[in-house]
């Protein structure tokens, strides 16, 4: 377990620093890409549902300290994307799975999911409609984190993540 981590936690740190200062400046009206989902997907799907929990556990509690936003909303969600996202773990379908547009799709669900917790529990406004909540804050928010990971799947198609 303590050799799966050091990958993670050196690219999370990147990514956690790409996240907080430069996603803001693509992100229009709430919508942009979660880096750190398309990482916490890639290695839940690589070693299975417990350790996506705890990986996104972390991630998501070190997110909320990092942003200053609604401590443990980013943390649960992130837990439970990592959770499910676990669920398409399988080794032998593992390079199929993770270099294909198959990705991409699995990261559109896990993103709606995630997005859609995140809000719920960090949304201070009561009266926003489920239907906006759904479509401008989540859907969209899932497609813009799916469109991001499709370049990645061309570049890493080839070489070992890790």
């Amino acid at each position: 377990m303590k050799d799966k981590l050091h990958p993670i936690i050196l690219i999370f740190t990147g990514l956690l620093l790409i996240q907080i200062t430069l996603v803001p400046f693509i992100t229009v009206e709430f919508v942009g890409p979660d880096l750190l989902l398309i990482l916490l997907c890639y290695y839940s799907i690589k070693y299975g549902h417990t350790y996506g929990a705890l990986a996104g556990f972390i991630m998501g509690a070190i997110f909320d300290l990092a942003s200053g936003g609604a401590l443990g909303s980013m943390m649960f969600a992130k837990t439970l994307s990592g959770f499910l996202a676990g669920y398409f773990c399988d080794e032998n379908k593992f390079k199929e799975r993770t270099f294909t547009l198959t990705f991409s799709i699995i990261i559109f669900g896990i993103a709606i999911v995630d997005s859609f917790i995140f809000t719920l529990l960090s949304s201070t406004t009561a009266n926003i409609s489920l239907i906006n909540l759904l479509f401008r804050h989540n859907i969209l928010s899932a497609l813009f984190t799916a469109a991001v990971s499709l370049p990645l799947i061309l570049i890493t198609r080839d070489k070992k993540l890790v």
